[in-house]
């Protein structure tokens, strides 16, 4: 029976890589010494995520997919995914570092692109690509964020996703839904540490009670659930991220007690927060 094995990078793309390392104090990097299964984990928006050390296994709906170094994790849409982030051969570190697509670089793709890409919507919510089907535009990016050139940046992340849609991924295009949830959503995440109430949040969107209730139980959630994903979301960018201790983590988001924090990360994720990150 024919072995069959996985195909090493080449030394275009590992260079690719050690850029890619090099602007990773620019965005955000999950990164960890541990190897670790996370469910439920909220993707607020299109993104790139380039795996540049150990490899990640994740799930969305009835997509399965695994991600190895030189390989590019493309999220289309907000969607949630199961993921498993797995450390190297050599036990060391899992790094993947995460590239948002913001609104402005897609309309951007959508004026150069045309009206040919709205005929799609059945695409899966994420898929995996070569890195070098974009590898000039996505160093052209690097180099860009290096310089602080913010314009050169955007222009480069435009080239990237128009690269991504002649791959077949012309959902990347749609224009984003911001349902009640996801604009409550967002509010949280600006201030995870804030005391949201609902007097609060009906007086910013200009809803009252019973309509936010109505609303948010027709999609299949409430007040509460809303504020309570948004904090846990934020939580677990900044284990990721950061070197805060959990007791600083819990704070942020809401949390005086360290023991309550775990407790609803636990319910949420499935793991404890001291399983992404040793104290």
């Amino acid at each position: 029976m024919a072995v069959v094995t996985e195909e090493a990078p080449s030394q275009t793309v590992y260079a690719l890589l050690a850029q890619l390392q090099t602007v990773a104090n620019t965005c955000a990097v999950v990164a960890s010494r541990h190897s670790h299964v996370v469910r439920a984990v909220d993707i607020l928006q299109p993104q790139l995520g380039v795996v540049l050390q150990g490899r990640k296994q994740i799930s969305c709906g009835d997509t399965q997919l695994n991600i190895h170094v030189g390989e590019i994790l493309l999220s289309k849409r907000a969607c949630s995914v199961n993921v498993a982030n797995l450390t190297d051969d050599y036990g060391l570190c899992y790094a993947t570092v995460c590239i948002p697509i913001s609104e402005t670089v897609l309309q951007a793709a959508r004026l150069l692109q045309g009206e040919a890409v709205l005929t799609m919507a059945t695409e899966p919510a994420i898929a995996c690509e070569k890195i070098d089907v974009c590898a000039q535009a996505l160093s052209a990016w690097a180099g860009a964020v290096l310089a602080e050139d913010e314009v050169a940046a955007r222009l480069a992340l435009t080239q990237v996703v128009l690269h991504l849609v002649a791959q077949g991924h012309s959902a990347l295009l749609l224009p984003p839904s911001k349902d009640l949830a996801a604009q409550i959503y967002d509010l949280v995440r600006n201030r995870p540490a804030h005391a949201w109430q609902s007097a609060e949040i009906e007086q910013h969107l200009h809803l009252s009670g019973a309509t936010l209730r109505r609303r948010l139980a027709a999609q299949g959630s409430s007040l509460k659930q809303v504020i309570l994903h948004a904090r846990l979301n934020c939580a677990l960018d900044m284990l990721y991220t950061s070197t805060w201790p959990l007791k600083t983590i819990a704070a942020k988001c809401g949390y005086q007690s360290v023991n309550v924090f775990n407790q609803r990360f636990l319910q949420r994720y499935g793991l404890l927060p001291v399983d992404i990150r040793s104290e």
